[in-house]
C-alpha cells in the first residue's frame, strides 16, 4: 500500500485562517501544563512538545479530522470541562502512537 502524500511543510492551517494547528497545539498544551502543581510535570511538556514536532509535520498526511481534534481539546481547556479534557488527550496520544508505524513510514519514504 502506497502512504499518503507527506504535507510540504509542518503547517496545517484552520479553514479559513492562517493559524497552525500544530503551532496551536503546542502552545495549548503548553498552557495546560502551566497550571499543573508539579514542577516536574510543568517542565515535561517542552519535552514531550519537541519528541511530538517530527510527527506532527506528518500528522496533516495522517490524520484527516486533525483540525477539528485540536478544536475540541482547544475548547475542553477554555470551558475547563477537565474530565473531557483528560479523555481527548487520552485518546489524542493513543492515536498518535497507533499511527507510530505509518509516521515512520512516511519520514522513511521521504528521506
Amino acid at each position: 500500500m502506497k502512504p499518503p502524500s507527506a504535507p510540504t511543510s509542518n503547517i496545517c492551517s484552520h479553514a479559513g485562517g492562517d493559524t497552525d494547528v500544530t503551532a496551536a497545539t503546542e502552545r495549548l498544551f503548553i498552557e495546560i501544563s502551566g497550571t499543573f502543581a508539579d514542577q516536574t510535570l510543568r517542565e515535561m511538556m517542552p519535552v514531550v512538545n519537541a519528541q511530538l514536532f517530527s510527527t506532527r509535520r506528518y500528522e496533516c498526511a495522517l490524520i484527516p479530522d486533525l483540525e477539528a481534534e485540536y478544536q475540541a481539546l482547544s475548547e475542553a481547556w477554555r470551558v475547563r470541562d477537565i474530565p473531557r479534557l483528560k479523555q481527548l488527550l487520552a485518546v489524542y496520544f493513543q492515536r498518535r502512537e497507533a499511527l507510530e508505524p505509518e509516521f515512520n513510514r512516511l519520514k522513511n519514504s521521504l528521506n
